[in-house]
């Protein structure tokens, strides 16, 4: 009976190596320690958990600090490089008013203002200028119009040229200038009515600038 004994005891060690240390009667609440086997997975985790852990956290994580660092920004759309600025800094407001050619040059008087002619300031009442630009004619000249320092209208016409500038905010200030697109294109000439009011005038060889008193 003794080698019957020893031979089941035998067999349930190679069964099992492992015993909870337990006290008989006892309940078991937590867990025991096991000790890993050959074979058996970490609780770590495998290399490639780990590795797909990373790749989700790193790609949120820059994403929160690149959101958190232009809060303060605009962004610039459009097919070239964008340019980032303060938001709120826009500049100043533009100025409203409108251009318009009036290609009938056979109403201005191609001749210049000779002496020093009377320049009167803009009626208060005005909603409108006449612009005039005498030269050689067929010349080509460069003209812009500024108001409150900003550029309303810039174009390249021939002499002689007019155009009408419709006033729907009253600017401050307001500076048309003209020159000749070519050197030695004669005696150049620019002109502001207001209606039939001159109300500034300059005269020079290669460019000018009227500047009314509004």
């Amino acid at each position: 009976m003794e080698p019957s004994s020893a031979s089941s005891a035998s067999s349930a060690s190679s069964t099992s190596t492992w015993q909870p240390d337990v006290q008989p009667g006892s309940i078991l609440r937590t867990p025991p320690s096991r000790p890993h086997e050959p074979g058996s997975r970490k609780a770590s985790g495998s290399l490639g958990g780990k590795l797909l852990t990373a790749l989700v956290v790193v790609p949120v994580m820059f994403g929160f600090l690149s959101t958190g660092s232009h809060d303060d920004y605009d962004h610039t759309d459009g097919s070239g490089t964008g340019v980032e600025s303060p938001m709120g800094d826009a500049g100043p407001d533009p100025v409203h008013i409108r251009v318009v050619d009036i290609f009938d040059t056979s109403t201005i008087d191609g001749t210049l203002l000779e002496a020093q002619p009377t320049v009167h300031d803009v009626p208060q009442e005005t909603s409108g200028l006449r612009v005039e630009v005498v030269g050689e004619k067929g010349a080509y000249i460069d003209f812009d119009i500024f108001a409150d320092g900003q550029l309303v209208s810039g174009s390249s016409r021939q002499a002689p040229y007019v155009e009408k500038l419709f006033l729907d905010e009253r600017p401050a200030s307001l500076n048309v200038t003209a020159r000749n697109s070519a050197p030695d294109s004669g005696t150049l000439q620019c002109r502001i009515y207001a209606d039939d009011i001159l109300v500034a005038v300059d005269t020079g060889p290669s460019d000018v600038t009227c500047t009314p008193h509004l």
